[in-house]
């Protein structure tokens, strides 16, 4: 008990310092405001986003080389906002040639050594708490992590009953995907405990049948929504993995120009009934983008084509949040009143 008592005093004195700075003279004001200065951000989880620390295996930590080695961290970027990565070589099972030409991962953003080391900590990581205690050891800490992201107005959103300023969203993978049962199943449990947080993730990894079976249960979630990543080379598979389960999956195109797609792709297409059920990402690099194909069954990427531009404030609303066509329908902060 005694460790926690200094915690105690501060935030007690973090309090005292916001009732003075209400009313107290310009001296005691000045001292406050200093102090709170110091010390005040420490005190909001929201601040510094932090990697949650290994629950129940507190020894793993002890040793500043493990610390270094394991942890989960988020990546944050200008068009999804926040999200989890992978690494690409040892998690995307089912790669074609084309998406590995035009991946986000080639990007310099994602291939600095930090980026990197990020994205094969959490790998090391989710293996490690799959092997101490499961998909419920590792769902314990992708849940820590999807928490330290809501947004910075949520406790005055969840008292009033009003919308934060930014929703609270996380894609899962912006670069790496599933590529294991048990490691989705983790996904599963984490989405099941943060019903107004909504995920979203695109996948190749459907031609794995116990991967599929589980990234269906993943997608059928009300909080969170399944694209089936297709393009020239897997585009009959995915097809068949989106028949199997109709009303669980959406697909996503990786569109290459006209001249390179393959036509039966479009053809395929054509037995889709629903308008703009398709989402699609004409292919882009350096500001430009193939041109959209246009098809009743397509949606074409807004922040590809530049209608929603990227945003480096992480307090402003991020293009797929403001399109949201590829985000389930989110639950507003009363709800979790109810």
């Amino acid at each position: 008990m005694r460790r926690a008592e200094p915690a105690a005093a501060l935030c007690l004195s973090v309090s005292i310092c916001f009732q003075f700075t209400v009313s107290a003279p310009p001296r005691v004001k000045r001292h406050c405001s200093t102090f709170l200065a110091t010390f005040g951000s420490t005190l909001d989880p929201r601040s510094q986003p932090r990697a949650p620390v290994l629950r129940r295996n507190a020894a793993l930590t002890g040793d500043m080389h493990m610390e270094k080695k394991y942890g989960l961290e988020l990546t944050n970027n200008s068009k999804a906002s926040w999200a989890f990565s992978l690494p690409r070589s040892a998690t995307c099972i089912g790669a074609t040639d084309i998406c590995k030409k035009v991946c986000y991962g080639n990007g310099v953003r994602y291939r600095t050594e930090g980026q990197k080391a990020r994205r094969e900590r959490n790998l090391l990581t989710i293996e490690l708490l799959l092997e101490k205690g499961g998909p419920k050891l590792l769902a314990e800490n992708l849940i820590a992590l999807v928490d330290t992201v809501r947004p910075s107005d949520w406790l005055a959103a969840s008292i009033t009953g009003s919308q934060t300023q930014t929703p609270w969203t996380l894609r899962i993978h912006d670069v790496g995907d599933f590529h294991s049962a048990k490691y989705t199943e983790a996904w599963l449990l984490a989405v099941q405990q943060r019903p107004l947080c909504s995920f979203w993730f695109y996948t190749r990894s459907f031609s794995d049948a116990q991967v599929f079976d589980a990234m269906t249960k993943l997608a059928s979630a009300e909080n969170c929504k399944g694209w089936l990543s297709i393009d020239s080379d897997n585009f009959a598979s995915g097809l068949l993995a989106y028949a199997q389960r109709p009303g669980v999956w959406q697909l996503a195109l990786l569109q290459e120009s006209k001249e390179l797609l393959d036509e039966q792709v479009l053809s395929s297409l054509d037995s889709l009934r629903q308008v703009k059920q398709v989402v699609s990402f004409p292919i882009h690099r350096g500001g430009h983008h193939a041109e959209p194909i246009q098809h009743p069954a397509l949606f074409t990427c807004l922040a590809v084509i530049g209608v929603h531009k990227l945003q480096p404030d992480a307090q402003k609303l991020r293009p797929c949040q403001a399109c949201t066509f590829c985000l389930p329908s989110p639950r507003n902060v009363a709800e979790s009143k109810t």
